[in-house]
């Protein structure tokens, strides 16, 4: 049956409405509105993520100001036989997909402590201000065999901001596709500059019951073809905003000085093969076109 259900989610959306885009002029800047100097408070209470093959793991607090970013606090007790390393996966932040920088080393008979720091400048492009939700998926590999490993359950946790805060969900932004339950949108050049080169934001909305996954098919920087930093999942009824990142080796090579013409083309596959070719879409920064 199961089998059944998913097959016919895939006919549903895989129908053939592909269409290039010849000219999309970028809006007047309108994005996301982002936290000042700091974020809400939020707490959590402690709980269990994972007690499974002698290997118990709790989430233990949330500092939404720690100095690095908003930081989940982890412990970790190994009564295994072998040594383990956790990382996060599927993670996502008030239905925003976020990839927190987290591993945590657990040595046999020993606990642990390990933090999950979330990207500050991510959630502030997103629009996040505090955290009310949070979902995650922890994957625990044998140390000495990176093939053995295994997955916990999608976990589902609420902070004390949960009731109290409503995440908005507004962007503004160049639109690249809107079809098959996929919204793609190119939002503004990162204002910061990235630690591996120039970044655009990249806006990615997914209402359907699957994850999806989002890469680059050809890129061009003003008619210069050059291959991005770019590939990302979407959980199901999820949302993203992820940097498409040119990394500054490429920028210097190619002797370019700004991006003010992009041309793109996305490929988005699902669980049965490809949901979308965009075809190629022309982005202008900038001001708008008369």
């Amino acid at each position: 049956m199961r089998g059944h259900i998913f097959i016919s989610i895939y006919l549903s959306l895989s129908i053939s409405l592909l269409a290039g885009c010849t000219k999309i002029d970028r809006p007047e800047t309108d994005y996301t509105s982002a936290p000042a100097d700091s974020f809400i408070d939020a707490d959590i209470e402690a709980q269990t993520v994972c007690d499974n093959r002698n290997i118990q793991i709790k989430t233990v607090s949330l500092n939404m100001n720690a100095p690095e970013g908003p930081t989940l606090t982890f412990s970790g007790d190994n009564r295994s036989d072998a040594d383990q390393v956790v990382t996060i996966r599927n993670c996502s932040v008030n239905n925003i997909m976020m990839e927190p920088k987290f591993e945590m080393d657990m040595y046999s008979g020993c606990v642990a402590s390990g933090e999950a720091v979330f990207p500050d400048y991510l959630l502030q492009t997103a629009g996040i201000q505090t955290f009310s939700s949070i979902s995650f998926i922890l994957r625990i590999t044998d140390a000495s065999d990176n093939e053995s490993y295994f997955d916990t359950d999608q976990f589902n946790m609420f902070t004390s901001m949960t009731g109290k805060y409503t995440q908005k969900y507004d962007f503004s932004g160049a639109l690249i596709a809107e079809r098959n339950g996929v919204t793609i949108k190119i939002g503004r050049i990162a204002d910061a500059k990235a630690a591996f080169g120039k970044q655009i934001y990249v806006y990615i909305d997914n209402t359907t019951s699957i994850d999806i996954a989002v890469e680059t098919v050809e890129t061009m920087i003003d008619d210069i073809e050059i291959d991005p930093m770019f590939f990302v999942t979407v959980g199901a009824g999820k949302k993203s905003w992820a940097p498409l990142t040119f990394q500054d080796s490429d920028i210097i090579k190619n002797s370019i000085e700004s991006i003010d013409n992009l041309t793109i083309s996305l490929k988005v596959s699902g669980i049965y093969g490809t949901i979308i070719d965009t075809g190629a879409c022309q982005v202008i920064f900038g001001q708008k076109s008369t």
